[in-house]
């Protein structure tokens, strides 16, 4: 294994130990709401993999606000990417 791979596994592991103890910033649902009452269409894009997403969204407590969640995994060159890091 990748020193890469083995760091990514062991973010996943702890992480996953903390889940339980995520909770919402101050007024987050409330701005991920607003945009829904006025009638806009809402995304949430976020650096997490999919996987981790399902989680914050759970804590958030907001899916009737989202109208999209965008994970680090849907996009083609997530930020942020080491590939130009020096």
């Amino acid at each position: 294994m990748t020193p890469h791979g083995h760091a990514k596994d062991e973010h996943v592991r702890h992480y996953a130990g903390l889940a339980d103890r995520l909770r919402p910033m101050l007024g987050a649902q409330e701005l991920l709401a607003e945009p829904a009452h006025r009638g806009h269409p809402t995304a949430l894009a976020t650096s997490p993999p999919r996987h981790e997403l399902a989680g914050l969204l759970k804590v958030l407590d907001a899916d009737d606000a989202i109208d999209g969640p965008v994970a680090a995994n849907d996009a083609r060159h997530p930020s942020p990417t080491m590939s130009g890091a020096r």
